[in-house]
């Protein structure tokens, strides 16, 4: 490929990854920009951000419930992080039963299972997710602001 051809294919990658990067910007809060992105263009619901995080995740992450139940119906998985934010015990313990080590993984930014279950106020889930073996003490790994490389 020339450079001309390559650099005008990269541009055309950077212009398409914009609307979801701005979406999975937008979930961390904005939840009628959300509506609006998904409404126009559906494929966004599930659509990762340059940094890798999906819409879900980012407004599983900040505990908005509406937000994140909005795009489960637009599409977006349900895993078990989500289900903790949310309170679902009941789909967490069958999560958990599928796979075990879901309980010991690190959701977005490497923030463990538990603070799924605690920034969404959901003791039934925190609860099966001890059972399972979650930790509380284990430091996180450094996790960076998306982007940036810097914590």
């Amino acid at each position: 490929m020339c450079p001309a051809a390559a650099d005008q294919a990269w541009r055309a990658a950077v212009l398409n990854q914009a609307p979801a990067d701005e979406c999975v910007g937008n979930a961390h809060g904005n939840l009628a920009r959300v509506h609006e992105l998904v409404e126009r263009h559906p494929e966004l619901a599930t659509a990762p951000a340059t940094w890798g995080e999906t819409p879900i995740q980012a407004a599983a992450q900040m505990g908005l419930r509406d937000l994140t139940e909005f795009l489960l119906e637009r599409g977006a998985p349900l895993d078990v992080f989500t289900a903790a934010a949310l309170g679902r015990a009941d789909d967490v313990r069958r999560l958990l039963r599928e796979d075990p080590t879901l309980a010991r993984r690190r959701g977005v930014h490497e923030l463990p299972a538990m603070y799924f279950a605690a920034v969404g106020g959901s003791l039934p889930a925190a609860e099966a997710l001890l059972a399972a073996g979650a930790g509380v003490t284990k430091a996180p790994k450094a996790a960076t602001a998306p982007g940036t490389g810097q914590p």
